[in-house]
């Protein structure tokens, strides 16, 4: 009889922890679907913040979508990147902009993006590393005008006129034909309008746009 009672408490025992065994797992269960409900949801809700913010955003309401898009990160998917890079500097918050066109830049080698960074540092005052952007973007594609514009204006607000008149000459050099690297010279080198440099300038530009409203003013 004291056998039976035995067995009988054995085997509740074992119940008992098959039992407890079980129910972690269920709770266990239980956690991963309400965090998978709760991913889900936070998914929806970060989807629909950016459907207003791109909205926002085709509308040239950049402070609205700037509010919208909060203090989130910059998102992975390139198209959205260029929305919020685009919107923090619009709306004057150069660090993250200056983040997301480099992360843009690293996604998609856009030279554009790259431009863009380069003026953003531009704007934060960090003169070297926003020469180093241009440096880059005119050694990787000698003909990228905007590149030049932007260095020899760089130059040339540093008080740097050698430097700015120099880069403004690569550029005429590389791109004989394009009338804005033209312009830029004449531009750089009319201070100075009895030297060698702003003649030939004037002269090239002449030759390539006789009735340039650049020169219409000297």
């Amino acid at each position: 009889m004291r056998g039976k009672l035995l067995e009988a408490l054995l085997r509740l025992k074992k119940l008992g922890s098959l039992l407890l065994k079980y129910k972690v797992i269920v709770i266990v269960l239980l956690v991963a679907v309400v965090g998978l409900l709760v991913w889900q949801q936070q998914k929806a809700s970060a989807e629909n913040n950016w459907k207003k913010a791109t909205d926002a955003y085709r509308r040239a309401n950049y402070d609205e979508a700037a509010k919208i898009i909060g203090d989130a990160k910059p998102p992975k998917d390139t198209d959205r990147l260029a929305i919020y890079s685009q919107t923090m500097l619009a709306t004057r918050q150069l660090d993250r902009a200056a983040e997301g066109y480099e992360k843009l830049y690293d996604a998609k080698k856009d030279p554009f993006a790259k431009l863009v960074l380069g003026n953003v540092y531009n704007q934060q005052k960090k003169y070297d590393e926003a020469a180093k952007i241009y440096q880059e973007l005119i050694a990787s594609n000698p003909t990228y005008a905007q590149a030049y514009v932007n260095l020899s204006t760089l130059y040339k607000l540093q008080n740097k006129i050698g430097e700015s008149i120099e880069i403004a000459q690569k550029g005429v050099k590389n791109n004989p034909n394009n009338t804005i690297l033209n312009e830029l010279l004449v531009s750089m080198t009319m201070h100075e309008k009895d030297s060698k440099a702003y003649k030939d300038a004037v002269a090239q530009l002449k030759k390539l746009n006789p009735n340039d409203p650049l020169l219409l003013t000297q």
